[in-house]
């Protein structure tokens, strides 16, 4: 504790990082123990808080209130990055559309829905969560995503969800999911801009890879 007070945590490794949050919860000696446990059988810092709470509870012999104080930290993080978010800025390329959605998605290990509303000069609205479920399992719920559309007045959205388990590749499944959104959010004249898939700190947009110029041109034949 003293020499986090001193130089912060820039000069410590994983353990010693870990230990000081587990001072909180534990004796000294057992919270540099347990971290040390910890991040040698899960690898690291993120690892040990991505883990689930009864392996924390085996590995590091933690007590339900250490799991708690660590299960909190990655939800943490993420709300104090969400709340960094400039306000109403433009989402005009994939790329500021990832870098802004990717703070909602921090430490997340389940498989989380996220629709960002944009007015008509593509300035956010608000970015609301859908739904979140199973890992692996998909979100985009239609009738959730036309009534926030609605609801908010939105002009664009730009869809987002999260691979918590894998990579950020669309997979089929998420292209069929898109299109029918597409389709569904053109019936009411709103543009589904861009679908953004998260993994980790990387995202993949489905506009960036060409396919939303495959559904444009298949509804200007329809």
């Amino acid at each position: 504790m003293e020499e986090c007070s001193k130089g912060g945590l820039s000069g410590m490794n994983d353990t010693e990082v870990l230990a000081v949050i587990l001072s909180y919860s534990k004796e000294r000696g057992g919270a540099y123990t347990a971290a040390k446990k910890l991040v040698s059988y899960f690898g690291g810092f993120s690892a040990v808080l991505d883990a689930m709470p009864a392996e924390l509870m085996r590995v590091g012999e933690l007590s339900e209130s250490d799991v708690v104080l660590l299960k909190m930290l990655p939800q943490l993080f993420r709300e104090y990055m969400i709340e960094k978010l400039p306000g109403r800025p433009e989402i005009r390329s994939p790329e500021t559309a990832g870098a802004y959605l990717l703070p909602f998605f921090l430490g997340e290990t389940m498989e989380t829905c996220y629709a960002l509303l944009l007015d008509e000069n593509e300035r956010v609205i608000e970015c609301r969560k859908m739904a979140t479920g199973d890992i692996n399992v998909s979100h985009l719920n239609i009738r959730s995503f036309v009534f926030a559309a609605m609801d908010t007045k939105a002009k664009f959205v730009v869809a987002a969800h999260n691979h918590p388990a894998g990579f950020a590749i669309p997979s089929d499944e998420d292209r069929a999911a898109t299109k029918s959104l597409y389709n569904a959010l053109a019936s009411i004249g709103v543009e589904l801009a861009d679908h953004i898939i998260v993994a980790d700190n990387d995202f993949v947009s489905l506009a960036e890879d060409g396919f939303f110029d495959k559904l444009k041109r298949g509804a200007a034949k329809g």
